[in-house]
């Protein structure tokens, strides 16, 4: 009688980024567009409060809930390491392995930062699965991200610079003049008030 083994899927991902430029965004020089306007006065032209949260969830959708401040730019080089494996300690000793070797083997240059995460997903199998690893990258020349050597050098180029990190979010809604800001805060604290009431009852 022959029983399949317990094997999970580990899989392990380093990202490294290359920050080169950082752009703030004052909020001083970001101005709402005329259709965004436009859809806001035709939520806060509604007399009903439910309507108005239903309209003005779907300006989110379509416009989203906050713009970040901050943006970076460069770019960024992602690694993916798939084990099958047997045990905890298997796991936790084969991502030490890739993060030493990520760390130590394949970028040295001190403008670099680095992550690691691990997710594991569970699964009979009856057989061996051979490792297997993934690269990718965003920002530079991602033809040349088998070389992370060549790859770095790429990104230097400010052409070929991407959006590798937003951060400071603020809510869209705060870019409306003052009359329309305080109106829409007041829908929001309608619906905020709402949900809570909602989960009450539960």
């Amino acid at each position: 009688k022959s029983v399949a083994s317990r094997k999970r899927d580990i899989h392990i991902t380093c990202c490294y980024y290359c920050s080169y430029a950082k752009i703030i965004l004052d909020s001083s020089y970001l101005k709402p567009t005329s259709r965004f306007i436009n859809r806001i006065d035709t939520v806060l032209s509604i007399s009903s409060p439910d309507e108005q949260i239903k309209k003005l969830e779907e300006v989110y959708a379509q416009f989203g809930h906050v713009y970040p401040q901050t943006v970076f730019l460069g770019g960024q080089l992602y690694r993916t390491e798939s084990h099958s494996i047997e045990s905890e300690a298997q796991g936790d000793l084969i991502q030490k392995q890739a993060e030493t070797c990520f760390t130590t083997s394949i970028f040295k240059s001190s403008d670099l930062h680095g992550g690691f995460q691990s997710a594991e997903n569970s699964g009979t199998r009856s057989y061996e699965q051979d490792s297997k690893q993934m690269i990718a990258s965003k920002g530079g020349d991602i033809s040349k991200d088998g070389d992370s050597t060549i790859w770095r050098e790429t990104v230097k180029n400010p052409l070929l610079w991407a959006i590798i990190k937003q951060d400071d979010f603020q809510p869209i809604f705060k870019l409306l003049d003052e009359e329309r800001k305080n109106k829409i805060e007041e829908i929001e604290k309608i619906a905020k008030s709402k949900k809570l009431k909602e989960e009450s009852m539960l």
